[in-house]
């Protein structure tokens, strides 16, 4: 979706803009502002993609504008509309960092043009900040699962220099989950999508199988509540038999290798307790070699 701020102080003219603008097929979101001042107070709150402005206004001029408005959003895209006669003005614009200038009055083709030039821009600078962003999440799974896996001190020291770690030290809770079959190699980004706008909380996930994704919460929750609501949506949402482990809370980044095999080792109850969907701690007994343990477990298998 765009944001296209629209500057003029003739409201007839912000009209023809804002007809111009919704003949095009994007979603966008259209302001207005009479003069540079009204302008810049909404950019000091809103985010805005492109703003497109006249150049002789009362308070504040567009040049002015524009100079304030690059030092508030650096990335806004902008377009002056100028008159024959302030072609200096227009030239001058441009240095502050205006994109394009449109001659007034406005022709129609001109104006459509230089909004394809502007929206293919943003669309290639989102691209590319998503494409950098998801780099940057592959890189700090990766090695989130390394350190959940070997745990140990001298792995942190290799890779802080690589990713920021400290984000690790805000996590307070993880959850195995798995399901009977291969659930997660094609369903997982709508599972991610549906759960983080059911959920409200503090997320991330973690692919570990096609029939494993483990679950990183941030922030404090009553996790074992959480845990049995989670495995109650996900059978009546996708249908699916899931099987969901709860460790003990997370208090530091040095407790998560010990959390993570203890999810390991929870997770392996399915087995034997095919009608419990939440495992918690004390699934796991203390004495798990003795054999009193191995009787038990043989019958509870029968």
């Amino acid at each position: 979706m765009l944001t296209i701020l629209v500057v003029d102080d003739e409201k007839l003219e912000r009209k023809g803009i804002r007809f111009l603008l919704n003949r095009r097929s994007e979603e966008m979101e259209i302001l207005e502002a009479a003069n540079g001042k009204a302008a810049c107070e909404i950019l000091q709150h809103r985010t805005v993609d492109i703003m497109l402005t006249d150049i002789k206004m009362p308070f504040m001029d567009g040049i002015e504008l524009v100079s304030v408005a690059h030092k508030l959003q650096p990335d806004l895209q902008m377009v002056i509309f100028s008159g024959y006669g302030e072609f200096e003005y227009a030239k001058k614009a441009m240095a502050s960092g205006v994109s394009n200038y449109v001659l007034k009055p406005v022709d129609p083709a001109e104006f459509e043009n230089t909004l394809n030039l502007l929206v293919e821009k943003i669309t290639e600078r989102r691209n590319e900040a998503q494409r950098s962003q998801w780099n940057q999440d592959s890189l700090e799974n990766y090695f989130l699962f390394r350190y959940l896996c070997q745990g140990n001190a001298d792995l942190l020291n290799k890779i802080s220099g690589k990713i920021n770690i400290d984000r690790w030290d805000q996590i307070r809770g993880l959850f195995l989950i798995e399901s009977e079959d291969n659930f997660f190699e094609e369903s997982e980004e709508v599972f991610i999508q549906k759960l983080t706008e059911y959920s409200k909380q503090k997320l991330s996930f973690l692919n570990l199988a096609q029939n494993q994704e483990l679950c990183v919460l941030f922030g404090v929750c009553e996790q074992k509540v959480f845990a049995t609501d989670l495995a109650e949506w996900m059978n009546h949402t996708f249908g699916n038999r899931f099987y969901v482990a709860v460790g003990q809370p997370v208090t530091d980044r040095s407790e998560l290798p010990d959390r993570f095999q203890m999810l390991e080792s929870l997770i392996e109850n399915k087995f034997y307790q095919k009608e419990t969907r939440v495992f918690l701690p004390d699934h796991v007994s203390e004495d798990t070699g003795s054999e009193q343990f191995l009787d038990e477990t043989i019958s509870r298998m029968i």
